[in-house]
């Protein structure tokens, strides 16, 4: 018997992977992306939209099942705190300079 907690269909032997593979797609999608390659692009921007949303969903789960965990781990650590709290500002900052920039890239 492994040692995880027996959380119904919510297992760490599913979710941790499939949070991975998200992140791996996202990843090197965004990194195509990034780069322009415009033979990709067609492909590319609508896979890495779903994969996207397939991540934020498993980051959740994953969270979701490291709950407990992840209380103690910020209760224990205040450098915890403040790597968090940086991570909000700056996706705060950047996503008021994408709503006054209107969304729209230089494209």
């Amino acid at each position: 018997m492994n040692n995880e907690t027996n959380t119904g269909w919510l297992r760490k032997s599913w979710i941790s992977p499939l949070l991975t593979g998200c992140f791996v797609a996202t990843a090197g999608t965004g990194v195509v992306m990034l780069f322009h390659v415009g033979e990709l692009m067609p492909l590319v921007k609508p896979v890495h939209e779903v994969i996207s949303i397939l991540f934020l969903v498993a980051g959740l789960l994953h969270v979701l099942v490291n709950w407990r965990l992840l209380l103690r781990y910020f209760q224990e650590r205040r450098e915890a705190w403040v790597a968090l709290g940086i991570t909000c500002v700056l996706a705060a900052a950047l996503a008021a300079l994408g709503a006054l920039h209107g969304g729209h890239g230089p494209h």
